[in-house]
This record gives structure tokens, sequence and C-alpha cells, in this order.
């Protein structure tokens, strides 16, 4: 993967489009822009496409760009396509850019072989919904249901000509099982990069190593249940940990280095327990008043469990790493102003979505607030969230501990291996600028890069922000 890099910025002197500014790009007169999309790629390099509608030929237009990790960007070889593509993932694999669109009961697989500019499409048939999507420096995984039955599917994608169908099978204890994890909703976590306080939903889709991970908490009967699939057999099998037996108010739960982190707290105490993914094996457990006290700051712990279980209020515990060591985020969020979004990236797709859900919002505190000027509580309780609001109180501590669970020394885990990146904010100049559009963004190791149309001009820029 190195030695393809450097042989590629090397490629990238002869062929270099750089404006100052940005890149700048222009469609053809025949070329109507629909969408655009943007990846991080291997080596801090990023991946945009503009999908346009060609007036002529009635098909669509996919028009790919490369940014190497210093901005450097080059157009590649455009193709089209006869159905609205919807690109969902992108990585490089064997001196080429495997980008995957996911449609109504296929896939797309386009692969761009940089050297040389030539394209390969692949469709893959008999896909349905994902459930989740994963992808990493060389390879995309993407588990569905089967078209038939209870069974799931998993496609491992290399390239067009690597692809990988592995069935999962699930018997009719697991399917059922499966069938009320998801029930609810799920959100996927992607462990590589860093969010304050993650999902508030009860079931999460984790990668680790080899295996693609589904829990859930049920705080009623104090457990945490996973569905673990093997992407290398595609066995599945379920586990269950007891994460207390005491009735607590909040259970949240996090995974990271094959273990499963689960805190459970009401109005009288706060206890986290670590397990071991594998074997269900309890590997430690802390309580906030007899073990974690010094990391809170001075924070009063009767009125801080007080606070963080206000009926607005919701708990939330995630991992961040140092080494091989962990980095534990306890805070609490509203339920009212809150909302997690999966941040692998920023699409037009989802930069429309968040105006629709702005205007929508706007609406129903409009209705509410009608609905209730002669009854009811106020309507400022109602808030519909679509991003998270800021906190007029910091009620984040973190909890250092060492590869064996041990705890150390306060403010050790000051340097993590992953940057918080404030998204909203690096996005919002961009959401927020009525001059544009078609913006879509993703967020590598130490920039964002991103792409957007200029109302005015119909003139398309690719840059990057360093964090």
């Amino acid at each position: 993967m190195k030695k393809f890099l450097f042989v590629l910025v090397m490629y990238l002197f002869t062929r270099v489009c750089v404006a100052g500014g940005g890149f700048t790009y222009s469609l053809a007169e025949n070329q109507k822009p629909e969408n655009t999309y943007s990846f991080n790629l291997a080596g801090g390099s990023s991946f945009h496409i503009i999908v346009a509608k060609n007036r002529d030929s009635r098909d669509y237009d996919v028009i790919p760009f490369f940014a190497d990790s210093s901005g450097n960007v080059i157009k590649m070889t455009q193709t089209s396509v006869t159905d609205k593509p919807n690109f969902t993932a992108a990585h490089i694999y064997n001196g080429a850019i495997t980008a995957i669109s996911q449609g109504k009961g296929e896939l797309l697989v386009i692969d761009y072989n940089i050297m040389n500019g030539s394209i390969n499409n692949k469709k893959v048939e008999g896909f349905d919904v994902a459930v989740a999507t994963f992808f990493d420096d060389n390879r995309t995984l993407i588990l569905h249901e089967a078209p038939k039955g209870d069974d799931l599917v998993l496609q491992i994608i290399k390239n067009g000509s690597e692809i990988t169908t592995l069935p999962v099978p699930l018997d009719k204890e697991t399917a059922t099982e499966y069938n009320g994890m998801l029930q609810m909703g799920s959100d996927v976590i992607n462990t590589q990069e860093y969010v304050k306080n993650g999902s508030l939903k009860s079931t999460r889709i984790y990668l680790e190593d080899d295996s693609i991970i589904i829990t859930n908490d049920d705080k009623v009967n104090h457990t945490t249940k996973a569905l673990i699939i093997d992407s290398k057999t595609g066995k599945a099998r379920l586990m269950q940990y007891e994460v207390y037996k005491e009735n607590y108010k909040q259970l949240s739960s996090f995974i990271s280095g094959n273990r499963l982190f689960a805190m459970n707290s009401d109005k009288k105490a706060l206890t986290i327990n670590i397990f071991a993914i594998a074997n269900g094996e309890k590997q430690a457990s802390f309580s906030l008043k007899e073990d974690l006290s010094l990391y809170m700051g001075g924070k009063d712990i009767d009125k801080y469990l007080k606070k963080i279980h206000k009926s607005d209020m919701k708990p939330t515990l995630t991992v961040n790493r140092f080494g091989n060591n962990y980095s534990l985020r306890v805070d609490a969020v509203d339920i009212n102003t809150y909302y997690y979004y999966d941040w692998w990236f920023f699409h037009n797709f989802m930069w429309q979505q968040q105006m629709m859900m702005q205007q929508q919002q706007q609406m129903m505190q409009n209705h509410i607030r009608n609905m209730n000027i002669y009854r009811g509580p106020s309507p400022d309780s109602y808030n519909v969230p679509y991003f998270v609001l800021p906190s007029e109180e910091d009620l984040s501590f973190t909890i250092p501990l060492d590869s064996d669970l041990k705890l150390m020394e306060q403010g050790s885990d000051s340097d993590t291996d992953y940057l918080y990146v404030d998204k909203q904010k690096m996005t919002s100049q961009f959401v927020e600028n009525k001059s544009i559009k078609n913006f879509s963004a993703c967020f590598g190791t130490e920039a964002m890069s991103y792409i957007y149309m200029d109302k005015k001009s119909d003139v398309f820029t690719i840059d990057r922000i360093n964090y």
C-alpha cells in the first residue's frame, strides 16, 4: 500500500490540477448536477464523485476525482450508468480506487485504475437493503438481509473481480433475537474515530477485527446481548452479558479492543463493568463512589448523579484509545437537543436531509406552540433536534485504563489515538451558505476534504481544511 501511494504521488505531479482556493471544475452544458459524494482513502487522501444527469443520453454521468494528502487533485476517467447511483463506500485496493453504489436489488462496483485510467464496472444481483456498511483502507464489508428467509448475507468487496458473498445462516432463536434487536432501529459505530457521546439507540453495530458485532442494551433485564458474525466463516452466535444484577435506570455500552464496556447508573450509583466479547468473562468492575471519584474534577457525586438522571437526560459512555490503553468518557446529554449522526461521510443527500430536518423542526415547533397556547407544558420542551446543541455545563470526565484494565493516573489519557473533530462546526459554514449546493465532505485523520458547487457560477470546488 505504501509503495502504491508513493507511485501515485509521483504520478500526480504529471497530471495534477490545482487552483487558488482549491481545485475547480465545471460540468459540460448537457450535464445537470444531481449529487456529490466524498470518501476518505488510505494515507490521508480522499475521493470525490459528481453524479450528473446527461440531458442527451438520459444516463447518469459519474465524474470522479482523487485528492492526495496535500490537496492536489486529479480528475479521473468518467463513466456513465443507467440508474441513478447511490455511493456508500470507497477504498484503494491493488492499484485502483473501488467505489460502491447500493441500489434496489443490486450493488454496482466501479474500479478506477489510477495509473492507466481504465474503468471496470461490476454488478452484483440479489442485494437487499444494507443493515450495515463498513469500509477501511482496502476493503468494504456490507451486511444485508437475504432476499428470502431470515438469514443474513455478508458481502466482502476488494474490487469488482474479488467479491466474496458469504451466507450468514440464522437459526430460529438467533433470527428472533436479531429481529428484536433491530426493531427500533440501529446505529453503525465507527471505532476508527472519536465521537464524544455516540449513539443513544439501544442497538449498535460494530466492526471489530474480523467480526461484525450487533449489540443491544436491555436495561429492563440488566443485560447486553450481542450477535457476533465471523466475517471469515459467516458463522453467527449469540452472547449475553449480565452487566449488573441490580435494577438501574440507565444502561449504556460501547465496544473497543474486543471488550464490552457497560455503564449502569441511576440517581444513587454508577458502575462500569468490562467484559471479554469472546467468552463473556467479566474482566473489571468500577464504582463511581468507590473507585472513580478522583477523575471527576471536583464534581459532587450525589449532585452529579441526580443531574445526569433528570427526565430529559441520558448518560453516555464512549471509549478512545491511546496505544494499548483505554480512555473512557462518561457524559450525559439532553435527549431533546442531541442527535447522533454516523459521520463516516457527509454526502449531498445528507446535506439535503439536514435542511429538511431543520425545516421540519421549525414546522413542528410552530405546530406544538399553537396547540399549547391554552394548555400543556412549555413548547420549549418539545424541541426536535437535528444536531448536538451546545451544553451550558460540561458533565464529562475521562477514566484512563491500561491494557490490563487497571486505573491510571488522571490526565494520562490526554494524548489519545483519535482526535475529536467538531464536525458540525466544520460543516456549518457550508451547510448554512445559501450560495452553494451539492456539498459533501469526509473527515480524515488530519483534515476535512470537501466538494461543493457555487450556485451562481455553477463551478465545483474541491479543497480541504486542516483540523
